[in-house]
């Protein structure tokens, strides 16, 4: 799976986050800083200034609380709470240890995700989807800042997945931004292919999960999450089923021409089961719930094999002749 074709990014006044810095021990007032992507690097590089600076001192504990400029929310983000980093390749971001993908994982709170959106050099990039936090480092290509998928970095953005256009909209609602149970079958597919994608890459490491509308405080899975995988798991038997009916009923040869009102259909011997007929298939997918179908070559041989399938299957599938076929012809024209 390649990345999509990128989109434009997103005005940067309408994805503006603040910064909080504060030292305890020195007791500096809290002052509340509203800025765009670009200024959250040097907000909390001051952080990490001051704490070099009055760390002999005693134990000083600074950190950065990440807002969003709609108001609809701010939290902590201490970088004590961060786990070491590893060097990464010249130029590119540091990187995180991978993690085994089980459940009691690290978890990240959203506010620590924020602060690896790619604004800071000296922190790992990551994303979210479904919950699972990747490193995806060595795609700042693509992750980077003002790169066509930096809308994904730094949060869990399931939902764009399906509609990029979405997740640049998007940014001042997370949560909805997270919620994938009620998309459409297609769209449901697609986030979760996707996760499939970020799991097997050679380079992206999983680090963890995102608190939130799919794991717990401690790394479990929500009760959210577990009828999001059983609607998937749903699904894939779907599309297993659907592909054993594909290599079962081999479709038809076809030609269409954009001045005509008719095309042909039409099954051949040396590539279909000899003296098979053209019949629609409709096939009724679970995971949908709705008939789809295509031109099958079957001979006559195996049709009542294949009705009596069907019967037995309760209807999954079933075999359906073309009007305009004459029985016992291998090519007919039907009308588009």
């Amino acid at each position: 799976r390649r990345h999509p074709p990128p989109l434009r990014p997103p005005c940067a006044g309408s994805m503006a986050w603040g910064a909080l810095l504060g030292v305890a021990e020195v007791r500096l007032p809290a002052t509340r800083l509203w800025a765009g992507p670009r200024m959250l690097p040097h907000l909390l590089g001051l952080a990490l200034v001051a704490r070099a600076a009055i760390g002999a001192a005693g134990d000083v504990e600074t950190g950065a609380e990440v807002c969003q400029s709609d108001g609809s929310g701010c939290g902590e983000a201490t970088f004590e709470d961060l786990p070491p980093t590893e060097p990464g390749e010249p130029g590119e971001y540091p990187r995180y240890a991978a993690v085994p993908r089980e459940y009691g994982a690290r978890v990240w709170t959203p506010e620590q995700l924020k602060l690896h959106d790619g604004s800071r050099e000296d922190l790992p990039l990551l994303l979210a989807i479904v919950g699972e936090v990747y490193d995806v480092g060595t795609g700042k290509r693509h992750y980077g800042p003002e790169k066509g998928y930096n809308v994904f970095a730094g949060r869990d953005a399931s939902r764009g997945f399906a509609d990029m256009e979405e997740a640049a909209e998007g940014t001042g609602d997370p949560d909805k931004m997270t919620k994938v149970k009620d998309l459409s079958a297609e769209d449901f597919g697609a986030v979760l292919g996707w996760r499939t994608f970020y799991r097997d890459h050679e380079t992206y490491r999983f680090v963890g999960y995102v608190l939130g509308r799919h794991f717990d405080a401690k790394g479990q899975p929500t009760k959210e999450l577990k009828k999001v995988e059983a609607r998937h798991q749903k699904q894939l038997s779907a599309e297993q089923s659907k592909a054993k009916l594909q290599e079962r009923f081999m479709t038809c040869n076809s030609r269409h021409s954009a001045n005509e009102a008719h095309f042909d259909i039409w099954c051949d011997d040396s590539w279909h089961p000899k003296g098979s007929e053209p019949v629609h298939l409709y096939y009724k997918d679970a995971a949908k719930e709705k008939e789809s179908g295509w031109c099958a070559c079957v001979p006559p041989r195996d049709r009542k094999r294949a009705d009596k399938d069907s019967a037995a299957g309760g209807q999954r599938f079933r075999l359906v002749d073309y009007r305009e076929c004459t029985p016992g012809s291998q090519r007919c024209r039907r009308p588009k």
